[in-house]
C-alpha cells in the first residue's frame, strides 16, 4: 500500500513538473516573440490579382496585374515576380514591371483552364511573401 502511494506521488510531481516545463516553454516563446504580433506583415488579403481583360480567354494577351492595399508596403520597391501553374502547362516564372500603383506583366495562356498564380513578392533581401491566386481561363 505504501509503494502505491509513493508511486502515485511520484507520478503527481513528474505531470506537475511536465506541465511547469511546458508553461515556461510558451512563456518564452511569447517573450522571444517581442512585440511582432504579425500586423507590420503583408497578409494574402492586402494583395490582389487583377486581369485585363476581366475574363481572360486562352491565346490572347493578358495583363496579370499585382496590387498591394497596405500603407507600409504599398510604397516601398519591391520586386515582384508571378509564376503560373496549371496541371496541362510546365510553371512559367515572369518578372513584373511596377506601373502606378501595381506590377504588370504581359502573358498569353496557352490553353483554357484552371491556373494557380503565385506571386512572389521580395522586399530587400530579408523579406519574401508568396500568394497564390487562382485564375480561370475561358477557351
Amino acid at each position: 500500500m505504501w509503494r502505491q502511494r509513493e508511486k502515485n506521488r511520484v507520478r503527481s510531481a513528474r505531470k506537475a513538473g511536465m506541465l511547469l516545463l511546458f508553461l515556461l516553454l510558451l512563456a518564452a516563446i511569447v517573450v522571444l516573440g517581442g512585440c511582432s504580433t504579425g500586423e507590420d506583415k503583408l497578409r494574402f488579403d492586402e494583395v490582389s490579382l487583377v486581369t485585363e481583360p476581366a475574363a481572360p480567354t486562352a491565346g490572347s494577351d493578358t495583363k496579370l496585374i499585382v496590387e498591394v492595399d497596405n500603407k507600409e508596403y504599398k510604397d516601398r520597391e519591391a520586386t515582384i515576380q508571378i509564376q503560373i501553374n496549371s496541371n496541362s502547362t510546365l510553371p512559367q516564372l515572369l518578372d513584373a514591371s511596377r506601373e502606378g500603383d501595381g506590377y504588370f506583366v504581359d502573358y498569353s495562356f496557352p490553353k483554357a483552364g484552371d491556373y494557380t498564380i503565385t506571386i512572389h513578392m521580395y522586399y530587400g533581401e530579408d523579406e519574401h511573401y508568396a500568394f497564390g491566386k487562382q485564375l480561370k481561363i475561358a477557351g
